[in-house]
């Protein structure tokens, strides 16, 4: 039985999935398995994933998307522990070895996470250079209640490793987000266990002209679909009722926040009713007198207004989709 399994979800991908796989095949750790989640591929990924013979375990399914296919190799797998990595994406050597010696040195750990390198064809960035900065001179941190971590740092799948036992418990990825599933997943587990977090990039997230990058592109252009994405995951983290006082007061001010920001975006594109609805019921979500004001002034100065004051705020420096990339689903607190 192996300790870790790794879980590659993949749809018409047979460009860039052996890349993949080569990067867990030259891992300097070796106890582990790799399941290939096929969704419904069209083009030869097939044919690309058997030429590995026993080295991979090809499992083929209809099209339902990529939590789907990463729930199919979850129940697949027989690891202890389970990692994701995208078909698109690739792992550094050292990544594995790394992260479970972390774990080998916390054995309480229910997840561990890294820096990750985001190459989006022009830049190459780190991921927490461009969000919270969580070190100063260290390498590693372990975080005992790491839910409003995991919140602000919006980690990549490709990054983190996870306990089977406490993904089951924490319910599987919700087929029913077509975005930030993996962050809903990871604030699920946050409030199981402590989470440990490495300073050095141990994965590549890499623009290919599809996938991450490309649903990036898509939220830039419709972020109602993050901010839906964010009340629904906020919601089921109160109702969970794991929380302590501290995690219920900022994930009800970022439940308000994304509400807010959602129903910004529905007045923006003319859907005043529901969009003033949505303002007005993030007001509820968290009472403050700063939510007030701020749904105050968006009636006052409007969406334009409000985007102005905001945009002076913002991180400079860097190519846009790649903050998108990194951002795309965080947490939209006040």
């Amino acid at each position: 039985m192996p300790r870790v399994s790794v879980v590659i979800p993949t749809h018409n991908r047979e460009k860039w999935v052996s890349k993949a796989i080569n990067s867990v095949l030259a891992q300097t750790f070796t106890d582990l398995e790799i399941i290939v989640v096929d969704d419904g591929s069209t083009d030869r990924t097939r044919q690309v994933v058997e030429n590995y013979g026993v080295r991979v375990r090809y499992v083929f399914q209809a099209n339902a998307g990529v939590s789907a296919a990463r729930n199919r190799g979850i129940l697949e797998s027989r690891g202890e522990w389970v990692a994701f990595l995208d078909s698109d994406d690739e792992w550094l050597p050292e990544k594995l070895e790394i992260q479970m010696g972390l774990v080998d040195r916390h054995p309480r750990l229910v997840m561990v996470a890294s820096n990750v390198e985001i190459d989006d064809g022009v830049n190459k960035i780190n991921l927490f250079d461009i969000r919270e900065r969580l070190f100063q001179d260290e390498t590693e941190l372990v975080i005992e209640n790491p839910l409003l971590t995991v919140c602000k740092i919006n980690f990549f799948p490709t990054s983190f490793i996870v306990r089977k036992s406490v993904l089951s418990q924490a319910g599987l990825f919700d087929t029913t987000l077509s975005y930030s599933e993996d962050r809903d997943l990871a604030c699920r587990v946050a409030v199981l266990g402590p989470l440990g977090v490495l300073a050095q990039p141990l994965a590549r997230i890499i623009s290919r002209g599809a996938g991450d990058i490309g649903l990036s592109a898509a939220q830039e252009k419709d972020p109602r679909n993050g901010f839906r994405s964010s009340v629904v995951s906020y919601e089921k983290l109160l109702r969970g009722g794991k929380l302590t006082s501290t995690e219920k007061t900022f994930v009800e001010r970022c439940l308000a926040g994304s509400r807010f920001y959602w129903g910004m975006e529905e007045c923006r594109l003319g859907n005043k009713a529901a969009g003033r609805s949505l303002v007005w019921q993030s007001c509820e979500d968290y009472r403050s007198i700063r939510s007030m004001v701020r749904a105050s002034l968006f009636f006052i100065v409007g969406y334009a207004g409000l985007m102005w004051i905001q945009n002076l705020n913002r991180p400079s420096g860097y190519k846009r989709s790649a903050i998108a990339q990194a951002n795309a689903g965080g947490a939209a607190s006040e």
